[in-house]
This record gives structure tokens, sequence and C-alpha cells, in this order.
């Protein structure tokens, strides 16, 4: 299972759960606006969000 979550400072970070949590990691220097969502499709994860204009 993959979390991906929205940090206070609004970056992206995702975590994975394979019997146990691994830490979790930023995901790119980006800022996001919203909260992300996330859908699978075929088999592999496809991941949305909206982020400022830098």
């Amino acid at each position: 299972m993959t979390l991906l979550l929205r940090s206070s400072d609004a970056s992206l970070w995702s975590a994975e759960f394979n019997g146990s949590w691994a830490g979790a990691q930023k995901v790119s220097d980006i800022t996001m606006t919203e909260t992300p969502v996330a859908v699978c499709f075929g088999g592999e994860p496809h991941m949305m969000y909206r982020r400022s204009a830098s």
C-alpha cells in the first residue's frame, strides 16, 4: 500500500506499507495547493495534484 500525503509545508510525501511502514520520502520539490489523489490503472499507480505556479 502506498500512502500519499501533503505535509504542513504543502510538500508531497509518500510512504510504503508492506507488512510494516517504511519511512516517508519527499516526492519532489513542489508546493501543492490541495490534497493529492491516486488511482491504480493497468496495475500502475497514477497520482494527480494541484500545485502553485512557479
